[in-house]
């Protein structure tokens, strides 16, 4: 028996761009002709990943352009892949003041 790959039909992603804190909620629609869907990974681009769920939430605080890496594994452990760019903007002009220790101190 041939095992049918899982197949992702829409990401939903909103917004897709927009100014630090930039908070994007997303739904992934997948389905697997055959079986199930057993794993959920977002990999959204800046160190967070999100598992077993199709549903998310998450805030980009770095300005940057973002790949946001989508993979759903089914019950037989085939794939299939997405990806969605995010763009978030901001001035990045963020100055950090040390306060202590005191300089020769």
């Amino acid at each position: 028996v041939v095992n049918v790959p899982p197949e992702i039909s829409a990401v939903n992603i909103s917004p897709m761009s927009g100014n630090i804190p930039l908070p994007v909620n997303g739904e992934i629609f997948a389905s697997d002709e055959d079986g199930t869907i057993e794993n959920y990974i977002i990999d959204m681009g800046d160190g967070a990943v999100y598992y077993n769920t199709p549903v998310f939430s998450h805030t980009y605080r770095i300005p940057g352009n973002y790949t946001i890496n989508i993979t759903v594994i089914d019950d037989s452990g085939d794939v299939d892949t997405a990806s969605v760019q995010i763009a978030a903007a901001g001035s990045g002009n963020h100055q950090i003041q040390i306060s202590s220790p005191q300089p020769g101190g």
